[in-house]
């Protein structure tokens, strides 16, 4: 994923509501990134486009909509796609806030570095919780989604305990 496409889906994920329909998950796919919604109105589309054309449109980018209602970035070639759906029960069994996978790739990446650049040793979930520079750092990559830390954190520690040991 290109540097500039991974900021947008940040962007757009950490959107919690608009007034045009909500964003409960952002994916980056094939077909360039798709925003998930479940109360969005035709005007929906045209409300992330004002978002992303105040903050990123500069000297030669553009954010243009397309005729199938997406939305395309000149010259990076990032189409951004909408799509309407009802939340999943297991997203309803968290309040109906799911955390976006590309914040919990960029928790993922930072918990990462941490151990590989600044050799630190996480032993537990705990050790990550109580690592106040680390904690502190997924807190602000979750932003909307803090509630939901604590449990990746574990979940996260699970997957990978034995990378680092």
């Amino acid at each position: 994923m290109a540097n500039f496409e991974r900021t947008l889906l940040l962007a757009i994920a950490s959107l919690e509501n608009t007034t045009a329909g909500d964003i409960y998950n952002v994916e980056q796919g094939r077909d360039g990134l798709t925003v998930y919604s479940t109360k969005a109105t035709k005007k929906f589309p045209d409300e992330i486009k004002k978002y992303l054309v105040k903050k990123y449109q500069k000297g030669n980018r553009m954010i243009l909509s397309t005729r199938a209602g997406s939305l395309r970035v000149v010259p990076d070639d990032i189409y951004i796609n909408f799509v309407k759906r009802t939340k999943s029960s297991a997203s309803k069994s968290t309040g109906g806030k799911k955390v976006p996978t590309a914040i919990q790739e960029a928790g993922s990446a930072y918990v990462m570095s941490r151990v590989l650049t600044n050799n630190r040793s996480f032993k537990s979930p705990a050790s990550i919780q109580s690592d106040k520079i680390t904690y502190t750092q997924l807190e602000k990559i979750f932003g909307p989604y803090k509630d939901s830390l604590d449990s990746w954190i574990h979940s996260y520690f699970e997957h990978q305990k034995a990378f680092f040991k």
